[in-house]
């Protein structure tokens, strides 16, 4: 409710106005990537921050939509979670994409009301070695780019050494820090064989952030809170009766161990929203459009990201033959680092939430007798559960309340919500491990509960559940859960010896550099068994809004 109540408070005082929001900023983007050129198959380190048009650090959206395009087209999809403003994440290039630039295009869902023109957009190249008619061959040409090696204000960055060995320890110097930080990165990562036109580094960004926009549009609610899944309700029937009269409760649920319960917002055509909240990684997501009646309704999940694209030409990624023999010695290091550091590659495991309440009875089914339907069950042995017939002879699961009389509980089976108790009463309880009991008045959205009954599987995944057609289970990728590069150590005259191979091309990644205030930084890293020149690439924001940016090379021999 306080979401509503939020919303209709900016459009009211919009609609005073006649333009731009008061209080709520428009949202700009900046992301950086650990490198600009890749090989098909390969993971592609992101971080974002968000800022004002006047480039001010900026807190409001907790979700950015990044999308790999070509030409038209999007070719991977991922969403970034963020904290004060700043998140970090990655995606994966599909072993079959063709060689060639690549859009990266980076928005919120807020950004959405002032249309694409203010979407960040970067190129990458990408080459696909294991497709050999997929590279344009020509004469080598001059670097459409130089190097900028010089620093930003008075941030200085420095090597304590201008070439390396193999698994050598360098020392990155940073001096010269503005006191009051926002974000700060630093990447160190081989040199493109191939240049990339439109990189769009930080210094470039500057001088181009896309002013406010006067009259942006109110369509697209803010996710100043968490991700907004949006949806429609659809009736399965060919023709519903009594639709006019019917409003469908719309319910999404994130099936488990844990309680994940969300009521939806529905407006008066059947468009859904909703709100939740830490929505980390890949989940099977419950949803049904609850009704008492026997009318069945679905809901229809939809894609939050931008449906259809700006049509942009984008230059051909070409290459002479020089460069073959460096391309093909990073596809065998490529997966040599997989097969190798596999372990290290998983995403880590996202801190998990459930509703904050302790169950106030618990029964372990393993402590009494079995019976043959859970109906059975709760007469026998749980006094706070009573199965009763309604009007239309199906089966309806009681709970007692505090004022010792009996209420309408919310029932879970391993954190999906079952509205038709029947599926309950037959369910084996053979396949059931606990039974807790939440008494309580309890308020979901719009409505109200007398408490929960929660009914747990041992390996809580719904073994044998028979839903009816209105209820639907999807994989639905949240935000992403954060990903380390792996960085070995070899600080020690063991592990540099070691026979296991390291064919790092990103040698450092550090999205979220701490600097605690102190001027002066020391970064260390490791090279790894790839040759060559590596270039240094530290970026950042004040909290004034200045940026930070310098970039320096060295080489590993």
């Amino acid at each position: 409710m306080k979401k509503i109540l939020f919303w209709l408070l900016i459009v009211f005082t919009a609609g005073l106005r006649g333009q731009e929001i008061p209080g709520i900023p428009a949202e700009r983007i900046y992301l950086q990537t650990d490198k600009q050129m890749y090989l098909a198959g390969e993971l592609v380190y992101l971080k974002v921050f968000t800022v004002t048009p006047e480039k001010k650090p900026l807190s409001f959206s907790k979700i950015v939509y990044v999308e790999l395009l070509d030409d038209k087209d999007s070719r991977v999809q991922v969403k970034i979670g963020l904290t004060r403003g700043i998140g970090e994440g990655w995606l994966e290039l599909p072993l079959d994409l063709p060689t060639g630039h690549y859009r990266m295009v980076a928005y919120t869902r807020f950004m959405l009301n002032e249309g694409e023109t203010v979407f960040f957009e970067k190129n990458i190249g990408v080459v696909n070695t294991f497709r050999s008619n997929q590279i344009w061959k020509e004469q080598s040409a001059a670097s459409l780019q130089a190097l900028e090696s010089n620093n930003h204000a008075t941030f200085l960055l420095q090597l304590d050494k201008t070439q390396y060995t193999n698994r050598e320890k360098g020392i990155l110097k940073l001096s010269g820090l503005p006191g009051e930080i926002h974000t700060l990165s630093v990447s160190i990562a081989g040199k493109s064989l191939v240049d990339v036109d439109g990189t769009n580094d930080i210094r470039q960004w500057e001088k181009q952030v896309p002013t406010a926009s006067a009259n942006p549009s109110e369509k697209y609610l803010p996710e100043y809170e968490g991700h907004i899944i949006t949806g429609k309700i659809a009736p399965l029937q060919t023709q519903s009766t009594n639709r006019a009269n019917e409003a469908p409760v719309p319910i999404l649920s994130f099936p488990g161990e844990h309680i994940y319960f969300f009521e939806g917002l529905r407006d008066e055509t059947d468009n859904v929203s909703f709100f939740t909240t830490n929505s980390t990684g890949v989940k099977e997501v419950f949803t049904t459009a609850y009704t008492p009646t026997e009318n069945l309704f679905r809901i229809d999940l939809q894609s939050p990201f931008v449906e259809q694209h700006v049509t942009k030409q984008l230059p051909v990624l070409r290459m002479d033959s020089t460069q073959f023999d460096g391309l093909a010695e990073r596809t065998v290091a490529l997966q040599a680092l997989y097969f190798y550091t596999k372990d290290w590659l998983s995403p880590d495991r996202p801190a998990d939430f459930r509703f904050n309440m302790n169950p106030s009875q618990t029964y372990i089914l393993d402590e009494w007798t079995r019976f043959a339907a859970m109906g059975e069950l709760t007469i026998e042995f749980i006094a706070e559960l009573r199965f009763r017939r309604n009007e239309r002879q199906k089966w309806e699961l009681s709970v007692v309340t505090n004022d010792a009389v009996w209420g309408r509980p919310l029932v879970f089976l391993d954190g999906t919500p079952i509205f038709d108790h029947d599926i309950i009463y037959r369910y084996d309880p053979l396949l059931v491990e606990r039974i807790n009991i939440y008494s309580g008045e309890r308020i979901f959205g719009g409505m109200k509960f007398d408490g929960i009954a929660e009914f747990l599987t041992y390996h809580r995944n719904y073994p044998g559940l028979s839903l009816n057609q209105s209820t639907r289970i999807v994989n639905y990728a949240g935000t992403q859960a954060p990903r380390r590069l792996y960085t070995p150590d070899y600080s020690t005259e063991e592990n540099r010896q070691s026979r296991l191979p390291d064919y790092r091309h990103t040698l450092l990644w550090e999205p979220a550099l701490q600097t605690k205030g102190k001027n002066m930084l020391e970064v260390p890293f490791y090279t790894s068994d790839f040759a060559g020149e590596f270039r240094v690439t530290v970026e950042g924001l004040t909290k004034k809004g200045e940026i930070i940016a310098a970039t320096t090379t060295f080489i590993v021999r």
